[in-house]
């Protein structure tokens, strides 16, 4: 299975919860933290934080 970013960010809200009440500093620590237990490529980390804020930007707009 490919760790795509899409996996980790849905990975993490799974663990925190939806967007609410999840802060995305939260969301943001624990997809940081998945990363680097998982070794994922640095590259990877940052699409999933850059996902993470897009969507959690579209739910609060």
């Amino acid at each position: 299975m490919k760790l795509t970013p899409d996996r980790i960010v849905n990975a993490g809200r799974a663990l925190v919860g939806p967007y609410p009440p999840a802060s995305p500093e939260v969301i943001e620590d624990v997809v940081t933290k998945l990363c680097r237990a998982l070794a994922v490529p640095f590259t990877v980390e940052s699409d999933a934080k850059a996902l993470w804020r897009a969507r959690a930007s579209a739910h609060y707009a």
